[in-house]
């Protein structure tokens, strides 16, 4: 039995995402446009549930795909509950770089249900015509929805080879995101614990997609910048954290133990002055680390 009269259904019971139960998805949305991804994960918890629920980034349908594992090409073997891809790309200008999925409700590609403006169901072939038209390409479908596996289908990527579903190591990030009293957001360096107030929602969820990438999502320069900017404002005082008066100090202490050139008979007519010459300058570099480093942080912020 197929899942067309279902989608019809949870059309009817939720025309807004605001209406679904709280269990299935959160009330900020006020209407399905944009939501190819809510739609399919809150349609597939609602109709069948999860196996395996997504436990990887699935926060635009480009990144969900990019988490699901290998893709067929072919969608008229696709399953039935299979989830269909689209995405940009490379060479072609598109307004969606976010991408697209839909979810197959018969099997083969003949019915799709999606979010594209509202709830809908289309064919494959409507649906590949108005993503081409935007730019994007078909990537493939898959059963497994950003390493989610729903209850009745297959736990593989293109309905044949498994993925592992072990969540992905975080590379560490030296800074965390942490609200306070008052309802503000501040950013917060774990290294010399400095903080700053988040002056935008949206830098929030910036600040937040760097914490979390792992090389498979795209920022613009505009975006780094910005967060360029946060991390700058807690970064720690290098002239200031690093005291080199003990380093300067034993150097001082080795120049003035050295032997007079001449005194002992061991050492006459053994030319030392290179060798003092080159702990000066030593001392010397030592002492100017501060100022280099503080004059690269100053390269790096003007490039």
């Amino acid at each position: 039995m197929g899942l067309t009269a279902k989608f019809n259904e949870f059309k009817g019971l939720f025309p807004k995402p605001s209406d679904l139960p709280i269990a299935f998805a959160t009330k900020k949305y006020s209407n399905w446009d944009g939501l190819c991804g809510v739609t399919a994960r809150t349609f597939t918890q609602w109709v069948r549930g999860w196996a395996v629920p997504p436990i990887r980034d699935y926060s635009t349908a480009t990144r969900g795909g990019n988490n699901s594992g290998a893709m067929s090409p072919v969608p008229s073997v696709a399953p039935l509950g299979a989830y269909h891809w689209w995405g940009p790309q490379a060479g072609l200008a598109t307004t969606m770089a976010d991408g697209h999925v839909a979810v197959d409700l018969e099997g083969g590609g003949s019915s799709l249900g999606q979010s594209y403006g509202y709830l809908r169901i289309r064919t494959w072939t409507e649906t590949d015509k108005s993503m081409r038209a935007l730019g994007l390409r078909y990537r493939g479908w898959t059963t497994n929805y950003a390493g989610g596996i729903p209850n009745g289908l297959t736990p593989a990527g293109g309905g044949s080879e498994p993925i592992d579903n072990t969540p992905r190591k975080k590379k560490l990030m030296s800074f965390v995101i942490v609200p306070v009293v008052g309802g503000a957001i501040e950013i917060q360096s774990l290294v010399g614990g400095k903080r700053a107030r988040i002056q935008q929602v949206a830098h929030v969820q910036l600040l937040q997609r760097l914490k979390n990438n792992d090389n498979n999502d795209v920022m613009f320069s505009e975006q780094l910048e910005i967060c360029k900017g946060y991390l700058t404002l807690i970064a720690p005082d290098i002239s200031a954290t690093v005291d080199l008066s003990p380093v300067l100090t034993k150097l001082q202490e080795v120049l003035d133990g050295l032997p007079e050139l001449g005194e002992d008979g061991d050492t006459e007519g053994v030319d030392l002055s290179g060798l003092l010459a080159a702990v000066s300058q030593v001392g010397a570099a030592v002492a100017a680390v501060p100022d280099k480093v503080a004059d690269k942080q100053a390269e790096r912020l003007k490039s």
